[in-house]
């Protein structure tokens, strides 16, 4: 069946319907996937995806020449240890002293399947740190797959948008909700998913104050490393470095994942830091689950053994390859993701030329930078009539209220649209505008 846009509402419903799906506000990036998927097939014609932050540019050539390598000499035929090679982390020690200034032991540095495993071992060994039942701190809005995470789990969490906590209203927040709710960790992304708010030096410096203070492991997701295009990051010794809360406690796991930074997103392969001296704290807790109670040796030969054994064998090779390059000045991986601040400002500039707004538009004082993500809204929709419509018009994305905001409207993502499609926007958008004109 093919039909024009916009789409007819019945067809929107049935499909809504067929997945048990009554407000869009609830369904998961991968619903809405499906969704897109099945009102393209419906429709004829390639929607505009804007709902799943899966890169869209090339994988450098050098990590996938040094993976099709090492599964040419027959690295598949074996298990990688569960630390990860060695040679990877001696370059992940490299790495993280080269773009985020600190120093760390490459026996902190341990491979996972994504950042999305990394973060739940995280959490695990957070709330299994003290025998009674806990909490963890969602700082919104955020990745709605970590709570997830947490439900699956059986673990309690509670959460904030920090759009209005932001500077000096932000420490009494954390004491407040750490206090109120036993928190045992704080987990947040920066820059943000979904907003692009970036925290600053004064906000990390409060947030790892507290956690040390209030003893709170701090689980910093910096899925989008160096993607902060406002700053000069990425060039290896030189500052401005990656902003983060390890300079400011010794209370955290720093988690880098590749498939922004080097597009390498299909083999699911990330970096967990760990801060050296929680690498070696002993938590008493821990003994009768593990037998053991080292921190970093149940964070790897526990909990991380027990989910995966490790990450994928020649995945690691690459991502070897790809850190050497980057700290040898041979891969230039900031150049590489620019990409997306253009997106992003063509992007921008079409929405807002047919009345579309940013509620999330501030970064403290200054505008929200351009980069991966950005909010959007129009006229007075709530974040479900907004995506219905949209969806209608062959646009899809996820709403804001999935993701803990307490602003209406949607997440769009930059990584799936490239030129052709961003010439298509303005003429779905023109339709939308006239079916939606705004009072």
């Amino acid at each position: 069946m093919n039909c024009q846009f916009p789409i007819e509402r019945g067809v929107l419903d049935s499909v809504l319907l067929e997945k048990s799906i009554s407000n869009l506000d609830n369904a998961s990036i991968r619903d809405i996937v499906d969704i897109a998927d099945q009102m393209q097939d419906i429709s004829g014609v390639d929607f505009i995806r804007m709902e799943i932050g899966s890169p869209g540019l090339p994988s450098p050539e050098i990590g996938v020449k040094a993976q099709q390598d090492a599964l040419a000499k027959g690295v598949s035929m074996q298990y990688a240890s569960v630390h990860s090679i060695p040679q990877l982390k001696q370059e992940a020690s490299r790495f993280i002293r080269s773009f985020v200034g600190i120093d760390v032991p490459p026996s902190s540095c341990v491979t996972s399947v994504g950042s999305m495993q990394g973060g739940m071992v995280s959490i695990i060994a957070a709330m299994q740190a003290k025998p009674n039942p806990g909490t963890i701190l969602f700082i919104d809005p955020g990745f709605a797959v970590q709570k997830l995470q947490c439900s699956v789990l059986g673990y309690n969490y509670v959460s904030f948008d920090v759009y209005q906590h932001r500077a000096n209203k932000l420490e009494a927040k954390l004491r407040q909700l750490i206090v109120e709710n036993d928190v045992r960790a704080i987990l947040y992304s920066n820059p943000n998913n979904p907003t692009w708010m970036c925290l600053t030096e004064q906000e990390l410096k409060v947030i790892g104050t507290v956690a040390t203070e209030l003893d709170v492991l701090v689980i910093e997701d910096l899925a989008y490393f160096c993607m902060d295009f406002r700053l000069k990051l990425g060039t290896p010794m030189e500052q401005p470095y990656q902003p983060t809360v390890a300079r400011y406690t010794d209370n955290y796991v720093m988690h880098i994942s590749a498939s922004k930074t080097f597009s390498y997103a299909g083999e699911r392969i990330s970096l967990a830091v760990i801060s050296p001296k929680l690498y070696n704290k002993e938590v008493e807790n821990y003994r009768h689950i593990y037998n053991n109670t080292k921190f970093g040796t149940v964070y790897i030969n526990g909990i991380l053994y027990a989910l995966s054994s490790g990450c994928s064998h020649s995945a690691q090779y690459a991502l070897w390859a790809m850190f050497k390059a980057a700290n040898d000045k041979m891969l230039d991986f900031r150049q590489n993701i620019l990409e997306y601040g253009e997106r992003a400002r063509k992007l921008k500039k079409i929405f807002l030329a047919h009345g579309f707004y940013i509620p999330y538009e501030f970064d403290g004082d200054n505008q929200i930078a351009d980069g991966f993500f950005f909010t959007l809204n129009y006229g007075d929709m709530n974040s479900h009539q907004l995506l219905y419509n949209l969806l209608r018009h062959g646009v899809s994305a996820v709403t804001l209220l999935s993701t803990g905001a307490e602003l209406s409207g949607i997440r769009a993502c930059t990584a799936m649209t490239p030129d052709n499609m961003i010439d298509k926007l303005n003429d779905r958008l023109a339709l939308f505008t006239k079916e939606f004109p705004l009072k």
